[in-house]
């Protein structure tokens, strides 16, 4: 398994009683990296912002219907984080090995999915 740093600490997730649905909520439900190039701020939709250029989408709890993976729980939270640099920057790790900074891939294979390749 993977792990993964966004180059910042992040609490995203609040203590919420558990009930037997609730306990699902602390798995993860969706997680997804941002490279539109032509959506570079949020737009307050949700189904646009997930997809920001430089961008990160996790959301805890419930996955979408059309995609199960048993968990039901009452927790589906849309959350991005915006690592550019008008928006603090940020680098993202996988496996102890940085593959964006500030927004943009940094590992060759990864490259073409920058705003300037994908215009």
């Amino acid at each position: 398994m993977a792990q993964v740093s966004l180059g910042r600490p992040l609490t995203i997730i609040p203590q919420l009683p558990q009930t037997p649905m609730r306990t699902l909520q602390r798995y993860v439900g969706e997680f997804a990296i941002g490279v539109n190039p032509f959506i570079t701020k949020a737009m307050k939709d949700i189904l646009f912002d997930e997809k920001i250029g430089g961008s990160i989408h996790f959301t805890p709890g419930r996955c979408y219907d059309e995609a199960p993976n048993g968990n039901d729980s009452e927790i589906h939270w849309d959350m991005v984080m915006i690592q550019t640099p008008e928006y603090g920057g940020g680098e993202m790790h996988f496996d102890d090995e940085r593959v964006r900074k500030d927004g943009l891939f940094v590992v060759d294979d990864l490259k073409p999915l920058n705003p300037d390749a994908l215009k």
